[in-house]
């Protein structure tokens, strides 16, 4: 058994492993309603290898969660707080690759299991994410083969990738995704279930960036504009979906606007002056039309040896929660 362990490891010139493990108390309280607390303890183990002449490789990431809730009862003697609840999930993402063709601009790679393409969340830089900004989401990372073209020449690199997947009608489809970047400029396509377009042209979701610092010179500064589009030729409208927004920063000053096709607005300021300790604040409006409906989060974070420590209190439909995230990454 020794001899075929030594054997197995061998065979990878490089094994990296890496992830997280959060541990996050929680106080909730509703302005009509019990005081309720919780404990979140989730966690990642990302395990990522290659041959010697790194042709061939995998990654691989499991993530078990535990949740548990308590509430807070009345008894004889007093209130106490009571566990209601307690749960385990396992899951699991992964996927394998080889190169079939390398050289200093071109390189072509296949690959085949969880496949992520598209954006899985996309929004301004310097949001907590302790409440949800205005954001777009258009991504899928099921299983499928793929092939992958990265080109680079100068200050251009494109990465074309083209993805077979199971489908239950056509017993296949195809998705692809390109993201190219020249310079101050990045850009993006994402064309899900191409073999669905019968007539005309399929829907697609289109990103931009233009880095506005890096085009105009300017240094220890950060002006960045985005934008993410939905489109759909065969509907009406044209555009579904979109997120527009910036994120902006200069010394110890960061921020981010964001705004989507909802009519809803975030906005994120953090500051590191205080350094070690990094202090932030989210304020989002759902509707900019009823600008009294909004929600508020405030947090700071600071590290302690191994441990990355987030103390946070955020306000959403009448409603306060404050957590402490502690997180160790590996």
């Amino acid at each position: 058994v020794l001899l075929v362990a030594l054997v197995t490891v061998a065979a990878f010139a490089a094994v990296n492993f890496s992830g997280r493990l959060d541990v996050t108390p929680t106080l909730t309280y509703p302005v009509s309603g019990n005081m309720t607390f919780s404990i979140g303890v989730s966690g990642a183990l990302n395990i990522e290898a290659s041959n010697e002449d790194e042709t061939t490789g995998f990654y691989v990431s499991i993530y078990p969660k535990l949740t548990t809730a308590a509430t807070v009862v009345s008894t004889p003697s007093g209130t106490t707080t009571a566990l209601t609840s307690a749960s385990w999930a396992w899951g699991y993402w992964g996927y394998v690759w080889q190169k079939l063709y390398t050289s200093d601009s071109f390189t072509v790679t296949l690959q085949a299991g969880n496949l992520g393409r598209g954006w899985p969340g996309a929004s301004g830089a310097n949001f907590s994410w302790i409440i949800d900004p205005p954001y777009f989401y258009m991504y899928e990372s099921n299983a499928a083969v793929g092939l992958k073209f990265d080109i680079t020449s100068g200050d251009l690199s494109d990465s074309l990738r083209v993805f077979v997947k199971p489908d239950a009608s056509k017993m296949i489809n195809v998705d692809v995704f390109n993201s190219l970047s020249f310079g101050f400029l990045s850009t993006g396509i994402l064309v899900q279930k191409l073999l669905d377009a019968t007539s005309g042209l399929p829907p697609f979701g289109l990103s931009a960036s233009v880095d506005l610092a890096k085009a105009l010179a300017i240094e220890g500064a950060t002006l960045k504009g985005f934008g993410y589009f939905y489109i759909k030729p065969t509907a009406s409208p044209i555009l579904q979906s979109y997120l527009v927004g910036a994120d902006l920063g200069i010394e110890k000053l960061s921020a981010s606007v964001a705004f989507d096709n909802t009519n809803k607005l975030g906005i994120a300021v953090k500051t590191t002056a205080l350094a070690p300790v990094t202090v932030g604040a989210d304020i989002v409006i759902p509707d900019i039309t009823n600008i009294t409906d909004f929600q508020l989060a405030g947090y700071a974070s600071w590290k302690t040896g191994l441990i990355g420590h987030t103390l946070s209190l955020k306000w959403v439909e009448n409603t306060a929660t404050v957590a402490w995230r502690l997180r160790v990454t590996f």
